[in-house]
C-alpha cells in the first residue's frame, strides 16, 4: 500500500470518530515508519476547525511515530495506545495530553 492510500484509509476511519472532545489547540503529526508507505500527515483541531492532511506540521503539539499497522490497530480498537507507548512500539514527543486525547477517541 502506498503512503497516500494508507493516509486516505486513516482519514476515512478518523473522520467517523466523534472529535468534539479534542482540545482546540491540538496539532498532532503522525509519522509512519514503513518502508513501502512511510511518510507524515497531521491531525489538527485548531480553533474548532478539524483537519487531517497528508503533510508534516512544523508547529505540532505532539508527534507520534510508529508503523502503519500499529496505527491501524489503535484506530480499530485492537491495540490500546497507552499500551503501545509503554511497549515501545509507539513513540510520542510533545504533549502527552494531546496524544491521550486523540487515543481516547478510539476507546469504546
Amino acid at each position: 500500500m502506498t503512503f497516500i492510500e494508507q493516509f486516505e484509509a486513516f482519514k476515512e476511519k478518523t473522520l467517523k470518530l466523534n472529535t468534539s472532545s479534542l482540545p482546540t489547540d491540538l496539532a498532532i503529526q503522525i509519522n509512519m515508519t514503513d518502508e513501502d508507505c512511510g511518510g507524515a500527515f497531521y491531525i489538527a483541531n485548531i480553533g474548532g476547525n478539524f483537519a487531517i492532511e497528508p503533510y508534516d506540521y512544523r508547529d505540532h503539539t505532539a508527534m507520534l511515530t510508529s508503523t502503519a499497522d500499529t496505527f491501524n490497530k489503535i484506530l480499530s480498537g485492537k491495540l490500546d495506545a497507552t499500551d503501545a507507548y509503554f511497549r515501545g512500539i509507539l513513540l510520542i514527543e510533545g504533549s502527552l495530553d494531546h496524544a491521550q486525547a486523540l487515543a481516547n477517541l478510539t476507546k469504546k
